[in-house]
């Protein structure tokens, strides 16, 4: 058994420990995956019903959730189901509420919080974000590096003024920069926080070049080069997750057919035609670019999707509808996070009751005092309490009608019964005492002559704190002893 005070229970959530960082690791990949399963499951609904721009925002905005957002909801999920608020009688010394354990974690109720099983865990985590993640950011920042220093040093005035028309048409505020290369097939932008538009230094009729460097400008307004790297980091700190490179392929495929909805905004169906014919002609001879995975991203099903797409465009519902879908969708990741977290918490709980279960012994043995002279009053700063072959001392204590006595904190164990005998110096005095489980339940006894005898079980092991109230200053001496 472990003696807890309030002001240690206060202290402890901010010692985490990496049992905690794996637990909320796991919480957040399982409502992760619970929220790309949902999304999975309703794409055909959303495709019906929803413009590929709209579900394409609607990504971005799962992805910033689960990039920044469902780390910190799950945490302080997992923080309150484990350090819970609970009333305690007000007055001076610190009462009102109080934090007690709720469902219990491996750190808080095992010695194992920092054991070399998650030390290792922690390990491979770190060798799988350099590996897979930084591995591959390098790789492809270097790629791009030597794709630049082949762009053509003169300017295509014909190509720059085609851009700028279009970025007015587009309402473009920001600066892209445009390299002519000759070392690509296809163009794509790229960037972080200022994008950078690769274009193939080719011939081409003026209206598909206009066609091409309007979709690639569209990924520029959209700010698809930004999200795409956060694509990439979400993929490097959940590399062992195979579910988030789905999600990946899915969120670069609706980004590219959003791209091809607001070119095509209007167009005849020969104008989509053409457009279908174009986006075939640049698809092939890419290989160079399949290893940048910031890049564009295409694939043969990718491409055979966007054609089909075109080929059947048509009208969706308007805004107004696919706000309410989006607003739906964000109160679903509230939902599905907080349930997840809340699983795992109890869950974790559960599992420490069944593996740290004693074994139930004989019913105690009840303790009988047999007063035969009058039992010495302790000083005022020496009530104690003890449990078992301990006893924990309590300093600076007053009990008076305005203050409630806390005798102490405990973790108990399961299956046992707390004697609690308490003696005020003034037998006429009234006072009641209580106990306070981990889940709020409160018994309360009241003395009549001073001499209180009050016992009560422990079915379940957590913490559990004793208190008295009174109504006028006397010592308290209090005496109390846990079979274990």
């Amino acid at each position: 058994m472990r003696n807890w005070n309030l002001n240690s229970i206060c202290r402890l959530p901010w010692l985490w420990k990496l049992s905690d960082l794996t637990m909320l690791t796991l919480a957040c990949v399982l409502a992760f995956n619970a929220l790309v399963s949902l999304l999975f499951l309703s794409r055909r609904a959303l495709e019906q019903k929803m413009k590929m721009y709209h579900i394409d925002r609607l990504l971005k905005a799962v992805l910033v959730y689960s990039l920044f957002l469902l780390p910190v909801i799950t945490g302080l999920n997992l923080f309150f189901q484990t350090y819970k608020k609970i009333w305690m009688p007000g007055g001076g010394d610190g009462f009102g509420y109080g934090m007690v354990i709720g469902n219990k974690s491996i750190s808080i109720g095992t010695d194992y919080g920092n054991h070399w099983g998650f030390i290792f865990l922690f390990t491979v985590w770190l060798f799988g974000i350099t590996y897979f993640g930084l591995r591959y950011l390098l790789k492809d920042l270097l790629f791009l590096k030597k794709l630049e220093g082949f762009n053509e040093a003169s300017i295509d005035m014909e190509l720059q003024g085609l851009m700028d028309e279009l970025r007015c048409e587009l309402k473009i505020k920001s600066s892209v920069k445009l390299g002519i290369n000759s070392m690509i097939s296809e163009p794509f932008v790229t960037g972080f926080w200022h994008p950078k538009l690769f274009f193939p230094a080719r011939e081409m009729e003026k209206s598909a070049r206009k066609l091409m460097l309007k979709h690639e400008l569209v990924h520029c307004r959209c700010r698809d080069y930004f999200y795409r790297r956060l694509m990439c980091f979400m993929c490097m700190f959940y590399w062992y997750n195979p579910v988030i490179y789905r999600f990946a392929d899915y969120f670069v495929e609706v980004n590219e057919m959003a791209g091809d909805e607001k070119v095509l905004e209007g167009a005849s169906a020969l104008e989509r035609y053409h457009y279908a014919v174009l986006l075939a002609g640049t698809g092939r001879d890419s290989q160079p670019l399949s290893s940048a995975a910031t890049l564009t991203g295409h694939t043969e099903n990718e491409l055979v999707r966007r054609i089909e797409y075109i080929s059947k465009m048509k009208d969706r519902p308007a805004r107004l509808l696919s706000g309410i879908l989006m607003a739906a969708a964000f109160l679903c990741c509230l939902l599905t996070t907080f349930a997840v977290s809340s699983g795992v918490s109890k869950a974790q709980d559960i599992l420490l009751d069944i593996v740290m279960e004693e074994p139930k012994a004989a019913a105690p043995e009840v303790m009988i005092i047999q007063q035969t002279q009058p039992v010495p009053l302790l000083p005022l700063a020496r009530a104690a309490m003890q449990i078992a072959d301990w006893t924990e001392d309590l300093t600076d204590i007053t009990r008076n009608g305005e203050h409630a006595l806390r005798i102490g904190t405990y973790i108990l164990p399961g299956g046992g019964i707390v004697h609690f005998w308490r003696l005020d110096e003034n037998n006429e005095t009234e006072s009641p005492a209580s106990s306070v489980s981990s889940s709020g339940g409160r018994t309360y006894i009241t003395s009549a002559d001073g001499l209180m005898r009050y016992s009560f079980p422990t079915p379940k092991a957590g913490i559990y704190m004793l208190f008295v109230e009174g109504d006028t200053t006397v010592t308290v001496p209090v005496f109390g002893y846990v079979p274990i």
